[in-house]
């Protein structure tokens, strides 16, 4: 009797292993390779997976490449599977990296998502460690703010105009706008809505603006969608968006320096030029003139030198070359 029992506990272990190693990756699962990894016979694999086919029905495929008989599970969905443990660990990297920008609801749900994921695996550790941990100073809680993202995140995809009051620190009471917001961007550890000043009925444009998201007292969508052409985010150039692009050139100094910024991407528009003797010059755009020369005085007396580049001779310079 206990005899039967143990094989019977045997066999269900390897049917649910079975099942698991399905709906886990929908790739095709050959039968040799399932007798081994279950270690038991090819005729063993083909009773469970008549079980398992009487359960599934026509979501279960069976089929043949050459000699070797192959099983998978359809999804219903084109596209749509159950992540594999390393697109998993993927997924837990980028909520790792974001953290410091998440309010708590949103990091609770994304944890929840996760734990969901790795059940449906049957399998795979919840909770694995990613190896990736994130360190800054200074960042902003934005948990007080969960539903100011959301109101503002649903303004975006509903292209609408919002009713919005600000607490400017230079201000000692809210003001009130009206904003239509194109997206939101982070910086520093920061996150701000960016979009533009329009009319009430969202038909004019009147100024790009820029709105720190921890300082929005409130945010109203109204009925009315946004018709006008909203500013495009310059996500290529140093700093946050106040001004058309600029290009500046910094000589570093042979040192710590010079290392540091050879080492680095600062905008998708930069080039860097070896001078000879460690020193390096870095030529980048930027739309905020203001937090690039802050970010250069930073830097001291490693700092060589620091000049505007006018766009005709940097464009008569790149024609010479």
């Amino acid at each position: 009797m206990t005899r039967a029992m143990d094989q019977d506990a045997n066999y269900g272990s390897k049917l649910l292993k079975l099942f698991r190693m399905l709906m886990a990756d929908s790739r095709p699962h050959y039968l040799t390779d399932l007798a081994l990894k279950l270690n038991c016979s090819r005729q063993t694999v083909m009773r469970m997976m008549d079980v398992i086919g009487a359960e599934l029905g026509t979501n279960l495929e069976t089929g043949k490449e050459g000699r070797n008989r192959y099983y998978k599970i359809r999804t219903r969905h084109r596209g749509l599977r159950i992540p594999d443990s390393e697109e998993l660990a993927f997924i837990e990297i980028c909520r790792d990296l974001a953290r410091p920008y998440l309010p708590e609801q949103i990091r609770l749900r994304l944890n929840e998502y996760l734990h969901r994921l790795s059940c449906l695996r049957l399998g795979f550790d919840p909770e694995p460690p990613t190896g990736f941990s994130f360190s800054s100073k200074g960042y902003i809680n934005y948990t007080p703010f969960y539903d100011t993202i959301l109101t503002l995140l649903k303004a975006i995809a509903d292209r609408r105009v919002t009713q919005l009051e600000y607490q400017s620190p230079w201000d000692q009471e809210p003001k009130k706008h009206i904003f239509a917001p194109a997206t939101i961007v982070s910086q520093n550890g920061a996150l701000y809505a960016y979009g533009a000043s329009v009319s009430a009925d969202g038909a004019t444009l009147r100024h790009p603006v820029l709105y720190s998201v921890h300082r929005i007292v409130s945010v109203k969508v109204t009925r009315h969608c946004i018709s006008c052409q909203l500013p495009v985010l310059d996500e290529d150039s140093f700093g946050l968006p106040f001004h058309p692009r600029r290009t500046y050139e910094i000589v570093f100094a042979a040192g710590a320096a010079a290392v540091y910024v050879k080492e680095r991407i600062f905008t998708g528009h930069q080039s860097l030029e070896e001078l000879g003797d460690g020193a390096v010059k870095l030529t980048l755009t930027t739309t905020s003139s203001l937090e690039l020369e802050a970010w250069v005085r930073s830097f001291g007396d490693a700092v060589l030198s620091f000049k505007e580049v006018d766009a005709k001779t940097e464009a008569a310079s790149r024609e010479r070359k």
